[in-house]
């Protein structure tokens, strides 16, 4: 099994390459506009770590809608070579976990890397806002790393079912979750982070929430493609 692991993510290298490559152009690209909104605004005494942020974006977009054809690729490859359903779950899963860890600390290293430049080009303004620091402290950065392999497994075993029908199912998904978190958006709001995910209490009901949805979400993907067959 961890042959197969490493074979899998060593078939999509050139690929997760050119996610990384995006997801560095896009945190360079946010630094620069910070740089030129200052140079700019010269009452401006404030900045925002604007590449970090943008970079964590670019990784979940990427994953989430790049994904979908990746993992499409890497079934048929598998399966065609013989390999079960079940050894392809696994180790794509986990592959691409490895790939989320490598990806994380690419943007945290950026975002430290940000944060000194800024801080030390900008002295005597104030940062408004660390994104390295919501990202730790909400709990995001333990949420990516677990949640998109397996949303990302998710999305994929919906697009083998759909196809190009399945930005209609993002579109219903979407909605739904917005109708969902609507209620809560005050509350989050209103704290430090969201309750589950900060404070001793919330700390292990968050975690066994994200065991949660993870194992449901990767229940649901793996029932999708049980029985689906080969698109050559």
């Amino acid at each position: 099994m961890i042959d197969l692991i490493k074979k899998t993510f060593l078939f999509s290298i050139r690929e997760l390459w050119g996610r990384l490559f995006g997801i560095v152009l896009v945190g360079a690209a946010g630094i620069f506009l910070v740089f030129l909104l200052l140079l700019l605004d010269k009452t401006e005494q404030s900045y925002i770590l604007l590449g970090s942020m943008l970079a964590y974006a670019m990784l979940v977009l990427n994953g989430l809608f790049v994904g979908m054809y990746s993992c499409q690729n890497v079934f048929t490859m598998q399966i065609s070579m013989g390999r079960t359903r079940k050894e392809f779950f696994i180790s794509y899963l986990l592959a691409d976990l490895l790939y989320t860890a490598i990806a994380l600390l690419v943007i945290l290293g950026m975002g430290f890397l940000e944060k000194s430049i800024l801080g030390s080009v900008y002295k005597g303004y104030s940062c408004e806002f660390d994104s390295m620091v919501f990202l730790i402290k909400t709990g995001t950065l333990l949420g990516t790393l677990f949640l998109l392999p397996v949303i990302k497994l998710f999305m994929g075993s919906l697009f083998m079912i759909f196809q190009a029908k399945i930005f209609w199912v993002i579109w219903i998904l979407t909605v739904g979750a917005g109708a969902f978190t609507r209620n809560i958006s005050e509350t989050i709001s209103k704290t430090e982070g969201i309750p589950v995910f900060t404070g001793r209490e919330g700390g292990f009901i968050g975690i066994l929430l994200l065991l949660f949805i993870g194992a449901l979400l990767c229940g649901i993907s793996y029932l999708l493609m049980r029985k689906r067959a080969v698109r050559i």
